[in-house]
């Protein structure tokens, strides 16, 4: 279906800015000769505008209109022989649309950077404090003397955090065997005494001994003086 209408009609104007949300004119040639904006009735276009459209570019720029600013566009309609047509929104709008947009997008940034920050947070949290925390506990148990010496820091992340787990490691490591080693050669020295106060019993024992002889030969060494004597 096929539907002819006068562009000029008042009517199919009127309806337009409805239509598009803008002011809406029809130039033939260098006149415009329909516009939703009674100022712009039979006024000519710019040159400098007029010149791009004769070469076939558009234009997107600032518009007059009744003494307003306005931004607007114009482009070649080559299905109206070559008629150039104009939509134009109110500058006053436009800086209002474009103030919307970014309002929001400051309102979207702000949120987005707001989760990025909790991101970091916890990341540094649960990557950074967590294991410090506990690496401080474990060297703090150490230097009470009361640590658990099978304790291990895990060693994972690949950083210089798992480097010092690593190090914590094997510090404990090194005193566990190095508490292992005394214990085993406070065992050894426990024998040693065990072993020196037997032979300390027996040498006690062997000195009683010999002090008993020691008087036997006395007492018969007196025996033998008397019967000499007599």
């Amino acid at each position: 279906v096929e539907i002819a209408t006068n562009l000029s009609d008042p009517s199919f104007m009127d309806r337009m800015p409805e239509n598009v949300g803008c002011h809406f004119a029809i130039a033939n040639g260098s006149v415009i000769v329909s516009s939703t904006a009674s100022s712009l009735l039979n006024t000519k276009v710019p040159d400098n505008i007029f010149n791009d459209l004769s070469e076939g570019k558009t234009y997107t720029g600032r518009v007059d209109i009744g003494g307003a600013n306005y931004i607007g566009q114009y482009w070649n309609y080559k299905k109206l022989g070559g008629c150039k047509l104009l939509v134009a929104e109110s500058a006053v709008s436009v800086h209002r649309t474009i103030d919307k947009v970014r309002t929001s997008f400051l309102i979207a940034q702000s949120t987005v950077n707001l989760i990025v920050l909790f991101i970091i947070i916890g990341i540094v949290y649960f990557v950074i404090h967590i294991p410090l925390k506990r690496t401080n506990k474990a060297v703090e148990e150490l230097s009470s003397g009361e640590a658990d010496l099978t304790f291990r820091l895990p060693e994972r992340g690949g950083d210089e955090l798992q480097e010092l787990a690593a190090g914590v490691n094997k510090f404990v490591i090194m005193l566990q065997q190095l508490m292992t080693d005394l214990h085993q050669k406070a065992g050894d020295i426990n024998q040693v005494v065990q072993d020196l106060g037997s032979s300390s019993q027996e040498t006690a024992s062997a000195t009683a001994q010999i002090m008993a002889n020691i008087e036997s030969v006395k007492n018969q060494s007196s025996n033998q003086v008397t019967a000499v004597q007599n």
